[in-house]
Parts: C-alpha cells; structure tokens; sequence
C-alpha cells in the first residue's frame, strides 16, 4: 500500500468516526460530540487534500510509477494538459468529486450564528447524511484504486514508459476548466438532497433555508459547465454546432432542468411555505441524476463521443448491456447503486412523513375528545 492508498483509508475512518460522533450528538445531546466531529471534519479535509494534491504532484512531476498518471499523461506535455490529467480519466475525476464534497461537508457543518436550535439539529442530521455519502465516494475510490502501481511491462516497454496520454479529443484548456466546475456542481448538489432527506426524516421545515445558497451554487457551477461544454464540442469536436444531443450531453442537461425547478421551488417553500412536498422530491432526482450521468460516462452504456470509452460490441439490447456493466465490477457500478438507494430511501422517508403527518392529524381529531 503507497501513500495516497494510505491516506484514502484514513479519510475514511475518519468521516465513518465523524458520523459516529455527530449521531452519538444528535441522540444524546452531548456536545463534546459535536465539537469533536468538527475536530475530525477538519483533519478529515486535511488527509483528502493531501490525496488530491498528492495526485497533481503526481502528474505534476510526470510520476509514471503510478498507472493512473501513465495512462493519462506523457512527459513532453505542456504544465496545463498535465494538470488536467488528474481529472481527466475515471479515478482522478473522482478523487476531484470526493475532494469537493469533502470540503462543501465542512463548509455546510460549520454553525452559522443566525441558526437557531432547531436549524441547528437539521444542519447536524443533513451533515450526518452528506458524511455517509462521503464515506461510499472514499470506498469507491479504495475499489478504484488510483494510486495503484504501474505494471513493469509498461516501465520497461520504450514505447509506453513515457506515458500513453490523453485521448485527442481532450487536449484543449478547456480540460482544465470544464471538469471541476461540473465536479463541484455534483459535489455541492450533495447538499439540498442530505437536507432534504433530513426534513422528511425529522419534520424540520427550515431545510430550504439552510441549503438554498448551496442550490444556486450547483445551478451557477453546472450553467458555466454546460456553456464551456458546448464551446468545446463545437470548436474541439467540430460538430458545427454547440448542442448535438450527444448522450452525456443530454445527461448534464437533465441534471440542469430539475435543478432550476429546484431553485424556484427552494425560494416558494422560503418564502410562502409552497412546495413543502416537490421541492424535496426535485432534490432527490437532482442528486440521482448526477449518479445516472456518472454511470453514463463511465459505462459507455449509451455510446457517446464524451464518455472516451471504447464502445465496440456493444449489444443491441440495452437491458442485457445494463446487466453486462453491473455485473463487471469496478468503480462504475456502485453509482448506480447509489442512484437506485437514494431513490428508494427518498420513496421511504417520503412515506414515512406522510404517516407522521397522518397521525399528527389524527391526533388533533381525537385528543379533544378524548381528553373530555
């Protein structure tokens, strides 16, 4: 095991003892919990950090002892595509994720001085969601395994050991920008769906209110993504146009159009108490979309000129394909998972509200004539 393997396995005691601890808060009371899971957050951050810049140093200095930067970098690139090659294939891409919702968790935890006690309980339990998030990224990262060693063959090839490179289609600066602006759009989506899923758990109304900043965010992060996606499909891939309906185009564009529903919906519920029961449900899609894109791109289910996966064979039935990917292991299939969880979860505390709120009237019904 090598150092950036190392780390990710402390980053993920790490957030499994902070999710601990802000239960053991949220059950008993105990302060000293809640203070010692912002303790555990920050060193939590820390060790991430140190993975992800890890990496770059990685690609940085042309390390070809690690595979991941082999196959994803040459030695005579320019700074800039270097760079963006710690993004640019499947594992760096997601240690860039788990890093930006490492960080939105702690910047999310931190109390606000406005909040109230009720505000600040609903903080805690969404935070206590977006850790156990976190903690599927960190193990889909151990199963991915980007730090794992070049094989020798590769080293003592001539021809390979200087690096395999990106594919053409992403040498432009633009690899730079567009990824971890769609990354921290996906990282920060996290947010509105942990306090959405912390409402229908509790009751606590004030969800919207914690999370809607958090909500434009995404919208502003994934709208600039969208926009520099299209300016690279039409000058890099020369498609003559900035929209072509290329499947994982279409994917970020379902992420985007809930997402402004999202927005709108967060502001009613704010301001007039509407869309107590769509706002939530728009949060829950908007999050399992962004495991579906995931999917999408990592699978090549659906061939697509972004998705930069080799495609050949595929089957004309798309059920037996879907059974074919999920069942090859790696780290793409844990996103559908994900998807399929976080909708069925919502599905069940959604039934579970409207049973609270049924009881609730039944109980304004009868106690009064009870209690005579």
């Amino acid at each position: 095991m090598n150092e950036g393997s190392s780390l990710l396995w402390i980053a993920l005691i790490l957030t499994v003892a902070s999710a601990a601890s802000l239960s053991l808060h949220l059950l008993k009371g105990r302060r000293i919990a809640k203070k010692l899971t912002q303790i555990l957050l920050l060193v939590d951050f820390g060790v991430i950090s140190a993975a992800f810049l890890l990496m770059v140093y990685y690609f940085l200095s042309s390390n070809m002892t690690i595979y991941y930067v082999l196959r994803e970098s040459r030695t005579d690139y320019a700074l800039q595509y270097k760079l963006a090659g710690a993004w640019a294939g499947d594992e760096g891409s997601l240690l860039l994720w788990t890093w930006l919702l490492s960080m939105s968790a702690l910047l999310f935890f931190i109390r606000r001085k406005n909040d109230s006690e009720n505000r600040a309980q609903l903080r805690s339990l969404s935070s206590t969601i977006l850790l156990i998030i976190l903690a599927a990224f960190l193990c889909i990262l151990l199963v991915s395994d980007p730090f794992r060693p070049t094989p020798p063959e590769y080293l003592a090839n001539p021809s390979t050991a200087n690096g395999l490179g990106l594919s053409p289609l992403l040498l432009t600066p633009l690899t730079v920008v567009h990824p971890p602006l769609e990354f921290a759009s996906y990282a920060i989506i996290s947010i509105p769906f942990a306090t959405a899923a912390a409402y229908l758990l509790s009751g606590k109304d004030k969800w919207a209110r914690i999370s809607m900043q958090w909500t434009r965010s995404a919208w502003l992060f994934l709208t600039l993504a969208l926009v520099i996606g299209a300016l690279w499909s039409y000058t890099v891939l020369g498609w003559g146009g900035y929209w072509a309906w290329d499947p994982v185009q279409a994917a970020n564009l379902t992420i985007w159009l809930p997402l402004t529903a999202l927005v709108h919906a967060q502001l009613w519920n704010r301001r007039k108490g509407q869309f107590a029961h769509l706002a939530p449900a728009l949060a829950s899609i908007v999050f399992a979309l962004t495991m579906f894109a995931t999917f999408e791109t990592r699978t090549g289910i659906i061939a697509s000129v972004h998705s930069f996966i080799a495609t050949g064979g595929v089957q004309e039935d798309l059920g037996a394909r879907l059974l074919d990917i999920l069942g090859s292991g790696g780290g793409a299939p844990p996103f559908f998972m994900l998807m399929a969880v976080s909708l069925l979860a919502t599905a069940a505390l959604f039934m579970l509200h409207f049973a609270r709120m049924r009881w609730t009237v039944i109980q304004c019904t009868f106690a009064p004539a009870l209690s005579r």
